[in-house]
């Protein structure tokens, strides 16, 4: 697989969870201001939660697209408890429509980040001897103590 072409397919699908996040905020706070709740605490706590949900997702996509390896924890973990509630929404006649999809993310984004090469550490490849120089060498070379 192209880990150049999986980074970017990645990034797609948690830009397209985190703008569908923020449209769901952005309907719930219309929701709220059409149809006032007796308690303001519930409209108030989801949209935050959407909200919040919307500006993380975005930034594991940026994350993402800088080949940050610290990323993926969060990533994984999020699309396995996605992937798991799709799942279950998949026996549901009803919800198989909107479980689909979700569930289609959740593998995409989810094992996409696992495939070797599409994360590293920033500046830093696979073996991790990307970005030192023969300068770096010598300064090591030069804090032996004792004889060569």
């Amino acid at each position: 697989m192209n880990p150049v072409l999986v980074r970017r397919v990645v990034v797609v699908a948690l830009t397209l969870e985190a703008v569908g996040f923020a449209v769901a905020a952005g309907y719930l706070t219309l929701d709220a201001v059409r149809h006032p709740p007796t308690s303001l605490g519930l409209p108030i706590g989801l949209v935050a939660l959407t909200v919040l949900l919307a500006v993380v997702l975005a930034a594991l996509g940026r994350a993402v697209a800088q080949r940050r390896l610290t990323a993926r924890i969060p990533i994984v973990v999020w699309h396995v408890m996605l992937g798991l509630t799709a799942a279950q929404g998949m026996s549901a006649p009803g919800a198989r429509l909107a479980a689909a999809p979700q569930l289609l993310v959740s593998l995409v984004a989810g094992l996409g980040v696992l495939v070797p090469g599409v994360l590293t550490e920033s500046g830093h490849d696979a073996t991790g001897d990307a970005g030192k120089s023969a300068d770096d060498e010598a300064v090591s070379d030069d804090r032996r103590v004792g004889p060569a």
